[in-house]
């Protein structure tokens, strides 16, 4: 086994691929903090801090193999990768920086990706109850990817490192602790609005929002739609009918999911959060 590969041990890699009805992508951002509204499927518990959400820069596939392998004495799978993120203290309310490396199949550090909505690689911060979310935009530097963020919320976190490699759309998890003490924080108002429907799993279903007033183009399409399983931390990020903020999925399986609708209005780039059940 490579020393690169050897030093991936104990990185967390989830479960469970999502598939859509039609291409995953992968989204962009603009440089400025933002935060949206929370749509709450249940009332809030006591003292729990509302919903947060981020755009901090400045189809996925969970896992490594879900492709084709090359066949033969010691082919490997091209579309196999790692994350290896490095030590990071972050502190609740402080800007703090999130550095990884993107191993490859052969255990050698990923530099360069294949542009999806102008940008190489997503970066999704979410909190393990996915209440707290951020987006982001990581720059190269030598062998390592930098992204910087500040997190309002201190707990438990899973980094989704989102790129396109080789034609396909993949995602790879690692784990990161924010420190620090809870902080009294305003509650968010929702902006957008879901169109109630019953979602069922295993069956193409066209997911509907409307914004607030017009929208702006969110490098290059209305919105961006990311989907995250509340059990199983599966995740699933799609693009938008064109001109409009619809969005094809198809739940794997009944439970309860978080979707995070990103949309740009009046100069401004929100995020909003819905929380469903899928039967």
């Amino acid at each position: 086994m490579p020393d690169g590969r050897r030093r991936c041990a104990g990185v967390r890699r989830a479960l469970l691929v999502l598939t859509t009805a039609v291409a995953l992508g992968a989204c962009g951002s603009d440089t400025e903090n933002h935060r949206g509204g929370g749509s709450e499927r249940n009332a809030q518990h006591p003292g729990t801090p509302p919903p947060t959400f981020a755009d901090d820069d400045g189809p996925g596939e969970i896992g490594g193999s879900h492709g084709e392998a090359t066949s033969g004495i010691g082919a490997v799978d091209r579309h196999v990768l790692s994350l290896v993120l490095e030590p990071a203290e972050l502190e609740a309310g402080q800007r703090g920086e999130i550095a990884f490396r993107v191993l490859g199949p052969d255990g050698e550090p990923r530099t360069r990706f294949e542009l999806e909505r102008t940008k190489q690689v997503d970066l999704i911060l979410v909190s393990k109850d996915l209440r707290h979310f951020h987006h982001l935009h990581p720059e190269v530097e030598g062998t390592m990817w930098r992204a910087r963020v500040r997190p309002e919320v201190p707990g438990d976190y899973i980094v989704i490192v989102d790129v396109k490699n080789h034609g396909r759309k993949q995602a790879v998890t690692g784990d990161l602790r924010v420190g620090g003490e809870e902080r009294a924080m305003e509650r968010p108002v929702p902006q957008a609005r879901f169109r109630e429907q019953h979602l069922v799993a295993n069956q193409p279903l066209t997911l509907k929002f409307e914004a607030p007033g017009a929208t702006e183009p969110y490098l290059g399409a209305a919105g961006h739609l990311v989907i995250i399983g509340e059990r199983t931390l599966a995740y699933l990020h799609v693009d938008p009918h064109e001109g409009e903020l619809a969005f094809d999925a198809n739940f794997p399986q009944p439970g309860g999911y978080v979707m995070f609708l990103g949309y740009k209005r009046d100069g401004e780039v929100h995020w909003d959060r819905f929380a469903v059940t899928v039967s």
